[in-house]
C-alpha cells in the first residue's frame, strides 16, 4: 500500500470559481448561467482558476515517488491475452483476439469454438503504417461465407464498408463509402446481399435504409425505406432470429422513443406502420403462432413483454406475457425454443429470467450477485450459449450455459495476472436534495481506513440512460492498491433503474443530476 492517501489529505483545497451574471431568457423564463465564463478558455479569470487547480494536482502527483512503478504495474497487468466469445455463423466461428498490448484486436475465424484451424481474417494493425485506420464493425453473413466490415481513417465517423471472402481472405470489389452510424442485416440464411442504413445526403442528419446485392456497385443499391416528414429520421432495419417478419425501427434525432413498421420476410412491398415514433420504446423479438412478441416501456417504466396480432396492434389489444418487474428495468429479451429469455438490471447488476411462451416463470439463470453479464450469439437449434461474467473484483470470465439443465460450466477463464479479490466492495446510499436515495458502490483495500484520511475518487455520469454497472478496471485497481478509495455513484439520468430514473435526470430535471453528485460528494467527504 502506498502513501497516496496521506499525501492528498495535506494539500489545501483549490479556489472556488466565482459566480458570473450571465443568463438567458427562454419562453419568458430567466435561466441563470453563473459559470458560463469557464467555457471561455482565454478569459484571465478562467485561466487563473484552471492554473490554480493544475498547481494543486501537481502538488499531489509531483512528489509522488511511485509514478514509474505505477506505470510499470499497469503495463504489466494489461499485457495478457484476451479473446472475445466466439460466435457461430454457418459452420464457422468468429471472434477477436489481442495478444496483450496490441493497438487493435485481430478478427479471427476458426472451425469450432475451441479455435481449431484458427487464422487471422482481418488485422487492422496492418492496414496503415501509422495506425490511423481502425476497425469499427464486423458483420458475418448467416452462412459464414462473407464478412462485411467497416473501417475509419483518422478517427472519422464517415466509414468505408468492405466485404471479405472468408475462404480466400481477400476482399470483393464491393465498396460502400461514407457510411455513418451504419448497421446491417444480411438477407435471411444467405450471403447474396444485405440491408443497411445510410446517410440520406451529404449535409442531411437523416438516414435511409438501402439494400445491397453482392457483386453490384453501391450506386445501384435499392431504396428500402425513408421518411421525408420528420426533421431528423433515423430508421434501422432488423430481423429477429425467431421471426417471420422484418422490421424498421424509427427514431427522431436522439429521442429513444421509437416507431415500428413491419412486413413479411421476403416481401418487397412497403412496410406497414405499427407504432409511431416519439411515444414509447418498442422492440419486437419474434413471433409465436402469428402473434408478435415485443418488449415495450409503454405504461411500464421498467418495461414489459407483450404479444399482439399485427392486424390489431393497439395497446388495448395487447396480451401481457411478462409483467413489469418493479425491481429493475428490462434491458432486452429473446425467444428461443418456445421460451422467453429476459435480461434485467437489478440494482445495477444482471439477472436473466426464463419464461415459457405464456409468461409462466420457469427459472433464473444461476448468476453471481453484483455482476454484469453479456450473452453470446444464440441460433436456432442451439441447446447452450456462452455468457461472459464480470464484476468489480474480477475481469470477465466466459461460461457455457446449458439451457436444459440451467447450469453454468467454465468455458474460458480470464488470463489476467491480477484481480481485486482481496478488496472490499460495499453498497451505500446518499440522500439527495429532494430526498431521493442515490446508490453508491465503495471499493477499497481492507487496510484503507474510511476515517477521512484516504483520497477518494468519486465517479458519476447521470445521462443518456447509460447505466454504471459492476465492471473490472485495472486503473481502479491501481488506485485502490495505492491506498485510494474508489466510489461509483449511480446518478439520476442514467439507465440503472428504469425510465423514471432516467427521466428524473434529464431536461427540466437535469439539476437533480448535479444535486445527486454533490450529495454523494458530501457523503464521501465524511470517510
Amino acid at each position: 500500500m502506498g502513501k497516496l492517501a496521506e499525501k492528498f489529505s495535506n494539500i489545501p483545497l483549490g479556489p472556488i470559481a466565482y459566480k458570473g451574471k450571465d443568463f438567458d431568457m427562454f419562453h419568458g423564463v430567466r435561466i441563470d448561467d453563473p459559470y458560463r465564463h469557464l467555457e471561455t478558455m482565454d478569459d484571465p479569470a478562467t485561466l487563473k482558476w484552471a492554473h490554480a487547480h493544475e498547481d494543486r494536482f501537481q502538488q499531489f502527483i509531483g512528489g509522488y515517488d511511485r509514478r514509474n512503478d505505477l506505470y510499470d504495474f499497469l503495463k504489466d497487468v494489461w499485457n495478457y491475452p484476451k479473446k472475445s466469445m466466439p460466435a457461430r455463423y454457418g459452420k464457422r466461428f468468429f471472434y477477436s483476439v489481442n495478444a496483450g498490448l496490441d493497438p487493435q484486436s485481430k478478427y479471427m475465424v476458426a472451425d469450432d469454438e475451441k479455435g481449431t484451424n484458427e487464422r487471422v481474417l482481418i488485422d487492422p494493425n496492418t492496414l496503415s503504417d501509422d495506425g490511423t485506420i481502425d476497425l469499427r464493425g464486423t458483420f458475418p453473413s448467416p452462412d459464414g461465407k462473407y464478412v462485411a466490415y467497416l473501417l475509419s481513417q483518422d478517427g472519422d465517423d464517415k466509414l468505408t464498408m468492405h466485404i471479405r471472402d472468408v475462404r480466400t481472405g481477400k476482399d470483393l470489389d464491393d465498396v460502400i463509402e461514407n457510411c455513418r452510424f451504419t448497421s446491417l442485416s444480411w438477407d435471411k440464411d444467405s450471403h447474396k446481399g444485405f440491408t443497411y442504413n445510410y446517410p440520406k445526403g451529404e449535409e442531411s442528419k437523416s438516414m435511409v435504409v438501402k439494400h445491397h446485392t453482392i457483386g453490384k456497385p453501391a450506386a445501384e443499391d435499392t431504396l428500402v425505406y425513408e421518411r421525408d416528414d420528420l426533421d431528423i429520421s433515423i430508421p434501422t432495419f432488423y430481423r429477429p432470429r425467431s421471426s417471420t417478419y422484418e422490421f424498421i425501427t424509427l427514431r427522431v434525432g436522439t429521442d429513444r422513443n421509437n416507431g415500428i413498421s413491419y412486413r413479411k420476410i421476403g416481401a418487397s412491398g412497403d412496410f406497414k406502420e405499427l407504432f409511431k415514433p416519439l411515444d414509447s420504446q418498442y422492440s419486437p423479438i419474434g413471433d409465436v403462432n402469428g402473434k408478435i412478441y415485443m418488449t415495450t416501456f409503454k405504461d411500464a417504466p421498467n418495461g414489459k413483454i407483450v404479444a399482439f396480432d399485427p392486424d390489431k396492434p393497439e395497446p388495448e389489444n395487447w396480451e401481457t406475457i411478462v409483467e413489469e418487474n418493479k425491481d429493475g428495468p428490462l434491458e432486452h429479451a429473446f425467444l428461443h425454443d418456445g421460451k422467453v429469455y429476459a435480461d434485467y438490471t437489478i440494482d445495477c447488476s444482471t439477472e436473466i429470467k426464463v419464461y415459457d411462451a405464456k409468461g409462466k416463470h420457469v427459472h433464473d439463470l444461476p448468476l453471481p450477485p453484483q455482476s454484469i453479464v453479456t450473452t453470446g450469439r444464440v441460433q436456432e437449434g442451439d441447446t447452450s450459449f456462452l455468457v461472459s461474467i464480470g464484476d468489480y473484483k474480477k475481469p470477465q470470465t466466459q461460461y457455457k450455459y446449458d439451457m436444459g439443465t440451467n447450469t453454468l460450466s467454465l468455458f474460458k477463464a480470464s488470463a489476467a495476472k491480477a484481480d481485486m479479490d482481496e478488496c472490499l466492495v460495499e453498497r451505500v446510499y446518499a440522500t439527495s436534495k429532494d430526498g431521493t436515495k442515490v446508490p453508491m458502490t465503495i471499493i477499497r483495500h481492507p487496510d484503507t481506513k474510511m476515517d477521512g484520511t484516504a483520497a477518494v475518487n468519486l465517479y458519476g455520469y447521470g445521462g443518456f440512460n447509460v447505466p454504471l454497472q459492476p465492471g473490472f478496471s485495472f486503473k481502479r485497481m491501481a488506485w485502490v492498491r495505492e491506498g485510494g478509495i474508489a466510489v461509483i455513484a449511480n446518478l439520476r439520468g442514467g439507465g440503472e433503474f428504469g425510465s423514471d430514473w432516467y427521466d428524473g435526470g434529464r431536461l427540466h430535471n437535469k439539476q437533480n443530476v448535479f444535486d445527486d453528485f454533490m450529495l454523494a460528494l458530501s457523503r464521501n467527504l465524511s470517510f
